[in-house]
């Protein structure tokens, strides 16, 4: 408490851990590290883990995310990037003018 009896705080500083684009959490930095803060289930088990730096914080997220089942089976269903003809060629569909 300050001298006016109220209550000092403060705001520890946090950095944005997205992988692919996709928001996955926080590292809050603490005095001896940072605390990962998950925002996605494919990042949960790291939810509250301290990691001594923020590169570290950043890997294990990134594994997490890309060892998860939901990301491997989202990856795997991806359209090809390709163009697909899809036009049917049939007098029964012709359109009389």
């Amino acid at each position: 408490m300050n001298k006016d009896g109220w209550q000092e705080s403060f705001m520890r500083q946090s950095h944005v851990i997205e992988i692919d684009g996709i928001f996955l959490g926080a590292a809050v930095r603490l005095e001896d590290g940072f605390r990962f803060v998950a925002v996605d289930a494919r990042v949960s088990a790291l939810d509250g883990r301290v990691l001594a730096t923020l590169e570290q914080a950043r890997a294990a997220a990134r594994h997490a995310f890309r060892a998860s089942p939901r990301t491997a089976v989202k990856a795997a269903t991806q359209p090809a990037l390709a163009t697909i003809d899809v036009r049917v060629h049939s007098p029964a569909l012709t359109l009389a003018r």
